[in-house]
Order: C-alpha cells, then sequence, then structure tokens
C-alpha cells in the first residue's frame, strides 16, 4: 500500500501546478492552488506561481515536499508523472526526487520509501530552461529501508528496480 506520496527538491525549479497519478482506469489530476500542503526545511522556500510552484532549496540540507496520495493499494497505481522546469545550473543535476512511502506488510505503518530521482534515469544534466515531464513509474527506484524486498539499501541510489518489479 502506497502510505503518501512526495516530491523533493533539491534545486532552484517549479513544479507545473499538476501533477497527476491513476489509479485502475481512473485518473485523477493533483492542482497546486495554496501552499498548505508543502513543507519546508533548512532554508527552502515554496512560491506559488501562475503556473506552478517555485521551490528553491539553496542548501543541501534545504528540502521542500507535499503530499500527494494517501492509502492507495500499490497495485493500483498504473501511471504517475510530473514536470520540472531548471532555472539555474548551481546544481546541474538536481532535480525534485519522486518519494513513494510503501506499507509493505500492509498493517498502516511506513516500512520504508523508494526514490525516482531524474538525473539517475537520463545520460547527463536535466536541460536548462525547458519543461521536462517525467514518467515515474517507467524509471528506476532505490530505497534507504531494509523492507522493501529486492532492493539494496542505500543513501542515494544507484536505483535497481522499476516501479512494475517492486509491486
Amino acid at each position: 500500500t502506497i502510505l503518501t506520496t512526495a516530491a523533493l527538491t533539491l534545486a532552484a525549479l517549479t513544479i507545473p501546478a499538476t501533477a497527476a497519478w491513476a489509479t485502475g482506469n481512473q485518473c485523477t489530476t493533483y492542482t497546486h492552488d495554496n501552499l498548505t500542503s508543502w513543507t519546508a526545511t533548512a532554508g527552502a522556500t515554496v512560491e506559488l506561481l501562475d503556473k506552478g510552484v517555485k521551490v528553491v532549496t539553496p542548501e543541501t540540507a534545504s528540502k521542500a515536499g507535499f503530499t500527494v496520495l494517501t492509502d492507495v493499494p500499490a497495485k493500483n497505481v498504473k501511471a504517475a508523472s510530473y514536470q520540472t522546469f531548471k532555472y539555474d545550473n548551481v546544481a546541474p543535476a538536481a532535480l525534485p526526487a519522486y518519494r513513494i512511502v510503501l506499507d509493505v506488510d500492509d498493517d498502516g505503518t511506513a516500512d520504508g520509501t523508494i526514490v525516482f530521482e531524474p538525473y539517475w534515469q537520463i545520460s547527463g544534466n536535466p536541460a536548462q530552461n525547458t519543461a521536462q515531464t517525467w514518467d515515474v513509474l517507467s524509471g528506476k527506484f532505490w530505497t534507504s529501508s531494509e523492507k522493501v524486498a529486492g532492493l539494496s539499501k542505500t543513501a542515494g541510489g544507484p536505483p535497481e528496480k522499476t516501479w512494475a518489479q517492486i509491486v
């Protein structure tokens, strides 16, 4: 079961106003129309824009995130994507990661988080001043948990398994 999903940022960028996911044949779109679901720590800032959310994380320890889903069976998730727009070249590879918190034993308690990071999915650095859509479920994930079967515990990659392999 997915308990929550969140996007965390590592550099200055904009996340557009919608982030889509699908369960079964029903697709729902999350729209950023306020900042109440966002958190920011260690100097990170989040600003609501007309076409998205601008997130700036000036330090390595800076993080920003928002909760997208709650309590969805993993087998029902058929699509997940988000779009980024990278404005700077301060941290050339850095873009927001898509983090999915899992309850692998279905007891209602988080057992681990799997992480999709765009720079692990491409060769080179993400393009600047270009909107890019990331198909999360087509990429590979890593985890810092020992409880996600089939994935080695790591502090930041490399990713090992796709969503289908994890499910």
